[in-house]
């Protein structure tokens, strides 16, 4: 699933999210960004890089496609190493709702 599939599949999930009230970005590298703007209902999802987030997810695109298709825990991911998160990570437990 390339990153654009990927994020098609993620917007149409984050319509049962209401209650995000956060920005969230995940970091795929040179592969792009991808910008969840819980604060919005329903959450925005978006590709231009912001620094006005309240937590960055690093990761790879394919282990980002994983995660949003749900063939990657993304707990799993993160105990392993797969997933590195910097900053809030109460909109990443919102968002177990729909991953």
């Amino acid at each position: 699933m390339t990153l654009a599939e990927s994020i098609e599949l993620l917007r149409s999930k984050l319509t049962k999210l209401s209650d995000l009230n956060q920005v969230l970005k995940f970091d795929c590298g040179t592969d792009g960004v991808v910008v969840i703007d819980g604060k919005c209902n329903p959450p925005a999802v978006g590709t231009d890089n912001r620094d006005d987030v309240d937590v960055t997810v690093t990761l790879s695109a394919e282990n980002f496609s994983k995660v949003v298709d749900g063939s990657l825990n993304p707990g799993i991911a993160f105990v392993m190493g797969k997933i590195k998160v910097k900053g809030d990570k109460a909109g990443l437990m919102k968002m177990q709702k729909v991953l």
